[in-house]
Formats: C-alpha cells, structure tokens, sequence
C-alpha cells in the first residue's frame, strides 16, 4: 500500500468528509421518520466529534496552531450545548442510551378520522406521538410480537416534535429553548463548519 504523507491540507479536507458524513445524518432526522432518528442523532454525534479530534492534527504541521485553536476549545468547553452534546455523545456510543422525549400537540381531534385512514392488516391499535415522535399502526406479527408502521399524519391539528432531555436552555449567549433535535444539530454542524472555514483561512490562504 502506499502511503501518503499528511499534510495541513490533507487534514482539513479529511475533516471536510467527516463534517460531511455527519450532515448525512442530518439529512436523516430531517425526513420526519422516527426509524431514522436514533441513526441521524449516531451520525451527528459521532462523526461532528471526530471534525474536532482530525482538525488537532494540524498541530503537528502548523506552530501557530495551538494559539488558533485555543479559543474554539476554550469556547466549546464553556458553552452549555456544546458540553451537552459531548456528553451525550458518550452516552449514545458507550451506554447505548439514546436521550430523546417528544411533545404532541393537538388542537383538534375527530377520532372519526382516525378510522378513515387505510389500516395495513393485522392493526391492533393507533398512535399519536410516542416516545421518538411519531404516530402509526401499531401490528402483530405472524408470530404474536408486534411491531409498529409510522406514517405522516394527515392532519394539520396534530404536530409531534423529539427534543433531547435535559437539553440546555443557551448557546453562544443565544436562547435555544424549544428547539427540535434536527434544529439543534444543525446548530452544532454549523458551528463546526464554521471552524473549518476558519482553518481553512488562517492556514491555507
């Protein structure tokens, strides 16, 4: 195999494809399915936290590195969203835990329509907002279990949305209060896009 030798650029554009990879998972929460939200939330935490780990190899090409970087990890290591997604990070990879409530709203409800939506076969009940945010069919299986079929409501008077627990209430100095999973990853992916930029400023211009 060979082997080619690291470079400042080089670096910064194996951080660009990590950056990338994790707005795929962006991509992910963004389709409203909440079979694709433990995923998308893997996806941001994951590779947004190895954007950072590969941009701190310039360090070992670039003597001005340190003085650059360190208001970013100083900022990062004092900002409340940021220390919170770094921990939970942690507790999605290493525990398997995967913090997530939802919130449904409805301002108006006719079960009659309920019973006008097409029901796949062996439907035993209807849900609305569980406990990733979605809504559907809950069916058995051939062998007894049962699984569920989410689908997009048809109805404007119903709104569901997934939040993080426990989720900080500022970031920069900015209220985030109420924001969606999908709103607060596109915070953290542009903040890191946003260092990137700079790298790529200071050390390749």
């Amino acid at each position: 195999m060979v082997m080619v030798d690291e470079n400042t650029e080089s670096i910064i554009k194996n951080a660009e494809g990590m950056l990338k990879t994790a707005k795929w998972g962006l991509d992910l929460l963004k389709t409203e399915n909440p079979y694709h939200l433990p995923t998308g939330i893997r996806n941001v935490l994951t590779f947004g936290r190895a954007v950072t780990n590969v941009l701190q190899r310039i360090k070992s090409h670039e003597l001005e590195f340190s003085a650059w970087y360190k208001p970013y990890r100083n900022e990062m290591e004092n900002d409340p969203l940021m220390k919170y997604l770094y921990r939970l990070r942690n507790d999605v990879l290493k525990e398997g835990k995967m913090p997530v409530t939802s919130a449904t709203y409805i301002s108006f409800l006719d079960t009659s329509w309920v019973n006008q939506l097409p029901k796949p076969p062996n439907t035993k009940s209807f849900f609305i907002g569980d406990s990733l945010g979605g809504s559907g069919f809950e069916i058995e299986l051939p062998d007894g279990s049962t699984t569920k079929l989410y689908i997009k409501l048809p109805w404007d008077t119903v709104i569901t949305s997934a939040h993080f627990e426990n989720m900080p209430n500022s970031h920069l100095g900015k209220p985030i209060n109420g924001m969606s999973i999908e709103e607060i990853c596109e915070l953290y992916l542009k903040y890191l896009e946003k260092i990137i930029e700079d790298a790529k400023g200071k050390f390749l211009s």
